[in-house]
């Protein structure tokens, strides 16, 4: 975080960055000296910032690189070290399950022909980390053609998962409004608590999915034991930016997995191409944001810095307050319980793109989808009202 921005925040908010800080991974001595510089910290509430941020098994790999900073004024408590040891070990026992669950998982497709792409997870700790217990991942990601859905669903079920979004019982009517509104169901397998999103698409709306050419893929190697088919590096940097700006970058994790990324690019990274990718005009906002954003916390990350189209800067700058008010404006409290995130997060939705067919597909589900509000049954009151009444209940 650079210097007139630290003073602002919580010391221990500030330790964390500063640990997670990609610039600064091979760059001990100017981190201890910021560190020290700093004083004694409440390393217990650090550690509620990473959770928060879900960097804690990052945090801790980097404290036990320091040696636990034994002989200076940083020196974690004993306690603290046992937990911090605990979510390494924790972490690379998560994620060592999460491999051979999905080597079962891709031999059961592919014995029906289907190789799904990996998003994130583990595919961006073998690219990022090139280690397991780096990161957390809570769940599996998976994309598919949607076509493919109903027999990777039949797959699914076979091998013990639960639909759970949309319910198993949904109607066959429901299921289809459901597939046109979201870009994914989720499983959970009940016996090793696997939570599974299968794509069909990259994002819920529509007019935002057809610059990512599905076909651009590698294969990645996982740790030497299994190859799937990824994103492309390139279009994987655009893929993260627009999914961290529909989250409003609430999380840390997310903005680490791209800043290592632009910064293992050879070519100078620019908010316009990524690489020889010539982006449109919504996921060029969304690489701009995430730069902007990356250099409010981490510093000056990339070969070159971002380029942007002189319309679009006050626009970058609204998006990136929005997004380093999610990050840190509510402390160690989730954006979801908050009283306006998930408002302010929705607002950079609109702020995004002003293609009318886009804005209209952003309103029309934010005024109709119930999905996911748990409405009574018997409620009569128009669709287009029934949203906005939930908010309202939820917020005054």
């Amino acid at each position: 975080m650079t210097k007139g921005n630290s003073h602002r925040f919580d010391p221990s908010f500030v330790t964390l960055v500063l640990m997670v800080n990609p610039r600064l991974f091979k760059r001990d001595d100017v981190l201890t000296a910021q560190l020290l510089r700093n004083g004694k910290l409440n390393w217990p509430l650090a550690m509620r910032f990473a959770e928060r941020h879900r960097v804690v098994p990052l945090l801790a790999n980097r404290a036990r690189e320091f040696n636990w900073f034994k002989g200076t004024s940083l020196e974690i408590d004993v306690d603290v070290i046992a937990s911090l040891q605990s979510e390494i070990d924790r972490a690379a026992f998560s994620e060592m399950a999460a491999l051979a669950e999905l080597k079962r998982l891709y031999c059961a497709f592919d014995g029906i022909g289907v190789a799904p792409t990996l998003l994130k997870g583990l595919a961006l700790s073998q690219i990022c980390f090139d280690a397991m217990g780096r990161r957390t991942n809570r769940d599996i990601d998976l994309l598919i053609d949607e076509v493919e859905l109903d027999p990777c669903d039949a797959i699914l079920c076979s091998l013990g998962y639960v639909r759970i979004e949309p319910k198993v019982d949904t109607s066959i009517s429901d299921f289809a409004v459901w597939k046109k509104n979201h870009k994914d169901c989720v499983y959970f397998h009940p016996k090793n608590r696997t939570v599974l999103e299968m794509h069909y698409r990259l994002f819920d709306n529509h007019h935002l999915c057809h610059p990512i050419l599905l076909s651009e893929k590698d294969d990645v190697s996982l740790f030497s034991q299994l190859s799937v088919p990824s994103l492309r590096p390139d279009y994987l940097i655009a893929y993260l930016a627009m999914h961290g700006l529909l989250h409003g970058w609430s999380r840390l994790k997310w903005l680490i997995d791209f800043a290592i990324l632009t910064g293992q690019l050879e070519a100078p990274f620019t908010g316009k191409t990524v690489n020889h990718i010539e982006l449109n005009r919504p996921f060029e906002r969304a690489v701009c944001t995430a730069n902007q954003v990356c250099e409010y916390f981490f510093g000056e990350v990339f070969p070159t810095r971002h380029t942007a189209r002189a319309a679009d800067r006050k626009r970058h700058s609204v998006l990136a307050r929005i997004a380093i008010n999610s990050i840190c404006g509510a402390g160690a409290t989730e954006l979801e319980d908050t009283r306006f995130g998930t408002t302010l997060k929705n607002l950079s939705h609109y702020l995004l793109w002003s293609n009318p067919a886009y804005l209209l597909s952003e309103m029309k589900f934010d005024l109709t989808d119930m999905s996911r509000e748990g409405q009574p049954s018997g409620n009569n009151m128009p669709v287009w009202l029934r949203r906005p009444s939930a908010w309202i209940g939820r917020h005054f």
